[in-house]
């Protein structure tokens, strides 16, 4: 019943409006649960890739990309068969179709994330002629195909990498050892300085650093700032004692005009 449904299914994960290509998706995940066997699902997905339609190659290549993402990490049956798929999808890179190359690449990401470093290694030579020989438009994929790169350098190492990379690009791989070697040595020099700064206790005590008001707010207790206020409020009560003074003045004076003389 699955099969009959996983063509249609396919193309729509290939549809611009992105509410269908989720749809799509969920169905998928969907007919994988109903199937009951994930590794048999996959390879009657994986059939699609020998289309003669550029469009279901790449709708078939991205199906499979989403499956291993979701269920890799919990089938055991998905994660054997990622060697052998992936060595069958890197047959691609010899597409003419960009379409079919990018869904390519994307499944080379998810599956160099998803397989172990002993699947991956004897696959290295497949995985980066794979990438590196597409030279039509590979500016377009560069950032993508150094992403995975990266990926594989912290696996095995640019050593282990190095024969297998053709020549018209192993400038590539030299630059990124330089850039990696070079972001190395900053992090060690900023660690080694922030280390010698906390083993330095005497130049930590004995260091005078600038005090924002000359030390008068620990000596004296009072700042400028303070200073003024309390200058401020003496003014304030000042001028308030002036003025009951002069109240009461004057009000003694009316009264000794309002008294009557004695006799």
């Amino acid at each position: 019943m699955t099969s009959s449904l996983v063509g249609e299914t396919l193309l729509y994960l290939k549809d611009y409006n992105a509410k269908t290509r989720d749809a799509a998706f969920k169905l998928l995940l969907s007919m994988n649960t109903i199937h009951g066997n994930s590794g048999e699902f996959i390879k009657m997905v994986s059939a699609a890739v020998g289309s003669k339609s550029s469009h279901m190659r790449s709708a078939a290549v991205t199906a499979l990309s989403r499956l291993v993402f979701e269920l890799s990490s919990e089938d055991v049956e998905v994660q054997k068969l990622l060697p052998a798929l992936l060595k069958t999808i890197l047959l691609l890179s010899d597409d003419p179709s960009r379409e079919v190359t990018k869904s390519m690449i994307m499944f080379v990401r998810v599956s160099v994330s998803a397989a172990s470093p002993e699947q991956l290694e004897p696959l290295l030579p497949d995985i980066l002629n794979g990438l590196l020989k597409y030279h039509r438009g590979k500016d377009r994929f560069r950032e993508k195909i150094k992403i995975i790169i990266k990926k594989l350098v912290k696996l095995f190492g640019f050593e282990a990498l190095m024969p297998f990379v053709p020549p018209s690009d192993s400038r590539l791989l030299t630059h990124m050892r330089k850039l990696s070697e070079r972001e190395t040595r900053r992090k060690n020099a900023r660690r080694n300085q922030h280390s010698e700064k906390l083993r330095d206790f005497d130049a930590m005590a004995c260091s005078d650093e600038e005090d924002s008001d000359d030390g008068r707010t620990l000596v004296t207790g009072m700042t400028r700032m303070s200073r003024l206020s309390r200058i401020s409020s003496g003014k304030t009560l000042k001028r308030r004692h002036m003025e009951m003074t002069s109240a009461s003045l004057a009000k003694s004076v009316k009264s000794n005009r309002t008294a009557r003389p004695t006799i």
